[in-house]
């Protein structure tokens, strides 16, 4: 599956779910783990009165992230692709903390660390708990 060329707007929930994956531990991505401490810099970086708060950054970037999460798992829901019983807000919260974390992880650990071989054995794990 990996290294196929698929159109986003033809994939299925699965399909979309390892394209971010993938996505995610690309070395020269600009996902979340690149904005989260971009945005934390900035804000530092601004007056007392000015400074982003935790919840805007909760509401700026990481609510509309794993709302990404929401509508491919409820697609997948939708389609009979995924089990129609996955409590769908706690599932994007699993995927969106354990995918953002490894994307952050693939910059700190040794270089002889396979992060896409951890990712796509995690994301084979919960994609098949998530199935029908």
């Amino acid at each position: 599956m990996h290294g196929k060329k698929i159109h986003r707007s033809q994939a299925s929930a699965t399909e979309k779910l390892i394209m971010i994956a993938d996505y995610l531990t690309e070395e020269d991505q600009s996902s979340l783990s690149f904005s989260i401490p971009q945005f934390i810099e900035e804000s530092s970086k601004r007056s007392a009165e000015q400074r982003f708060t935790l919840k805007e950054l909760n509401e700026e970037i990481i609510i509309p992230e794993i709302n990404v999460f929401n509508t491919i798992i409820e697609d997948g829901i939708n389609t009979g692709e995924f089990d129609d019983e996955l409590d769908v807000s706690e599932v994007s919260i699993m995927l969106y903390s354990s995918l953002t974390s490894m994307s952050l992880m693939n910059h700190y650990l040794p270089d002889d660390t396979d992060i896409k071989s951890v990712v796509n054995n995690f994301m084979n794990r919960m994609i098949t708990t998530m199935k029908t």
